[in-house]
């Protein structure tokens, strides 16, 4: 009977070394966020998660509504765009670099029409 009590002691052991127990699940860490003055004056604030994937993407906060933009090419900063905009048929475009970035909506019929600016921002704080 001793014999047996011991094995399963060191069988416990061991299974709890191993992660025989349930493992706690990682813990996420929070996206980096930035909060951007604007001109015109409009609230907005972004969550870059570039471990979405190959591209990273850009949540985009502006007022009540919130955006996912993903990563798309650009020569120089970085660029974000979502084809589902804040009115229908309207792209939005977010592009940064350093802590400036110009927020821009297009034509998500046209995507050869220019993109218009609405909004010019620097990095809050």
């Amino acid at each position: 009977m001793t014999r047996i009590r011991v094995l399963s002691v060191a069988a416990g052991a061991v299974l709890a070394a191993y992660g025989g127990a349930a493992a706690a699940a990682p813990v996420a860490k929070p996206l980096p966020t930035f909060t951007y003055k604007c001109t015109p004056a409009m609230p907005l604030v972004v969550k870059y998660d570039n471990a979405a994937g190959i591209n990273g993407q850009a949540v985009v906060t502006l007022g009540s509504k919130t955006f996912t933009l993903d990563q798309a090419g650009s020569a120089s900063g970085a660029r974000y765009e979502t084809r589902a905009g804040r009115s229908p048929g309207a792209t939005l475009i977010w592009w940064n670099k350093g802590r400036g970035g110009t927020l821009y909506e297009g034509s998500a019929a046209d995507p050869k029409a220019a993109e218009k600016p609405i909004a010019t921002c620097t990095q809050a704080g």
